[in-house]
């Protein structure tokens, strides 16, 4: 099909609502505060890969959020990073629960979050940016699995416990504050927790621009799977400019960049 046909396509369906067209990149608006946030899943088992590690700093978001950081991530972040990022905050476990923070931002930190046993903890900050405090929920949210070892059937699938993970963190937020929640949601932008967010005036940064872009990639012996699992979701108080994946590393996810700009102080959003 000619690329004439295929834009002819995308159009009509966009008339119909059924393919919404992609966002733009665009330049920051004179006079307006904006920064670039990370999300990236480091995979713990990767601290020692020096691709991965790399991939940490190469694209020089502003403030950078990592998942599943253990002891031995730590130590090579705070040896890589010190100069890059003066403020590093680590929460670190030595399951799959561990998170870090890389900014160039002061960093308020507001606790660990937990919610139940089998759970990844969150962790809410609030980050002291050129347009004013913007507060962050950090995210890991629960992977559900059935224990055949096949990657396939093993694979994550989006439930109300997701939801209700992210109902618990939201709690603890403070009304009016700019609210980011940025991580690995273990689901799709269709699963619960995001749809909740959405609902209470969230938007998604990378679906805007990228629609279908995958963030995670796994195999099996059927198949080899890309899904969009990792987010950055952004209320009211911002306008998005740019999001995008980057294609480097040696982790299972790739790292979720968003550019935005803060339009104003208090967030319209429903708590």
């Amino acid at each position: 099909m000619s690329r004439t046909l295929v834009l002819c396509a995308l159009v009509i369906a966009c008339s119909l609502g059924c393919i919404p067209m992609p966002l733009e990149p665009r330049e920051p608006t004179p006079g307006v505060p904006h920064f670039t946030v990370m999300t990236y899943n480091v995979n713990q088992v990767r601290w020692n890969d020096a691709s991965t590690l790399a991939a940490v700093g190469a694209s020089d978001a502003d403030i950078v959020f990592l998942q599943e950081v253990n002891q031995a991530w730590a130590r090579v972040l705070e040896e890589r990073y010190a100069v890059q990022y003066p403020v590093r905050r680590f929460a670190t476990t030595e399951d799959h629960g561990g998170l870090a923070i890389l900014s160039k931002y002061p960093i308020e930190d507001r606790g660990v979050l937990h919610y139940g046993t089998d759970f990844h903890p969150a962790w809410y900050v609030v980050a002291d940016t050129p347009g004013g405090l913007v507060q962050v929920i950090h995210v890991h949210l629960r992977a559900m699995f059935d224990g055949d070892g096949n990657a396939l059937s093993n694979f994550f699938s989006t439930s109300g416990d997701h939801k209700a993970e992210l109902e618990s963190f939201m709690k603890e937020t403070e009304p009016g504050l700019p609210t980011l929640v940025v991580g690995d949601f273990n689901e799709s932008p269709k699963g619960d927790a995001v749809r909740w967010l959405e609902s209470r005036g969230f938007r998604n940064a990378l679906p805007l621009y990228r629609p279908g872009q995958f963030t995670w990639q796994g195999k099996s012996l059927a198949a080899t799977l890309d899904m969009t699992i990792d987010h950055v979701m952004f209320d009211g108080a911002f306008e998005p400019l740019s999001s995008w994946v980057e294609r480097r590393g040696g982790s299972d996810h790739l790292p979720v960049l968003a550019s935005i700009e803060l339009v104003r102080g208090p967030a319209s959003v429903v708590r």
